[in-house]
């Protein structure tokens, strides 16, 4: 065995076609941006997201409320009645590993592609193309 540096293995496609997929879902909201700013002026396509920001994190805390907070409530006095212990911390997750260029390049394609998109229907529909 030599003490030279190994080549880091190439990605599988599914890890690529993987990190399109996450990129395309990152770049959603930047991509409605720029949809809405065709659609909508500049003005109110700020407005309409702020709306979709803000009511979303509402239906986020409010299923929180309404699901979490009531097991988290059961499962503490569960454990003060029965005298269990509350269970060790969580150890902190190891640092990840640098992402290949690959991967990379996917993530970023993915996130040009899908505001590629639609900046391409934002156009067609405010210039009336079909």
């Amino acid at each position: 065995m030599s003490d030279a540096p190994q080549k880091p293995e190439l990605p599988s496609p599914l890890h690529f076609l993987g990190e399109v997929l996450f990129g395309a879902m990152m770049g959603l909201l930047p991509a409605f941006l720029i949809f809405l700013t065709f659609n909508a002026g500049f003005t109110n396509a700020i407005g309409i997201m702020a709306i979709i920001l803000v009511f979303g994190g509402l239906y986020h805390f409010a299923g929180w409320v309404i699901v979490m907070a009531p097991l988290h409530i059961l499962r503490w006095s569960w454990r003060k009645l029965t005298g269990q212990p509350s269970p060790a911390p969580i150890p902190p997750a190891p640092p990840a590993a640098p992402r290949h260029w690959v991967e990379r390049a996917g993530f970023w394609s993915g996130f040009a592609l899908i505001n590629l998109l639609m900046l391409r229907a934002g156009l067609n529909i405010s210039e009336g193309l079909s």
